[in-house]
């Protein structure tokens, strides 16, 4: 398990909330919000942050943005 820090969009702070507390979700500027959540580093985890879209970023850490990214070019060489 790994802690995780990504910026959020207000459209999804409320299921981020649920899943892990208020504690877990800080206000940022605008729309956005830190959340800080622990995380596997396996596929699972890539594909519950994939499934949020444009409305999640990974900030870090950086060893778990470079499998993320892995992970989402193995889904795109599908469609190449």
């Amino acid at each position: 398990m790994v802690n995780v820090h990504l910026s959020i969009d207000v459209a999804v702070r409320d299921q981020f909330i649920d899943r892990y507390g208020k504690d877990a979700v800080k206000k940022e500027a605008g729309t956005s919000y830190v959340a800080t959540i622990e995380l596997p580093e396996n596929q699972y985890a890539y594909q519950f942050l994939a499934g949020f879209g444009n409305k999640v970023k990974i900030l870090k850490p950086k060893a778990f943005i470079v499998k993320y990214v892995k992970f989402l070019e193995g889904a795109v060489k599908l469609y190449k």
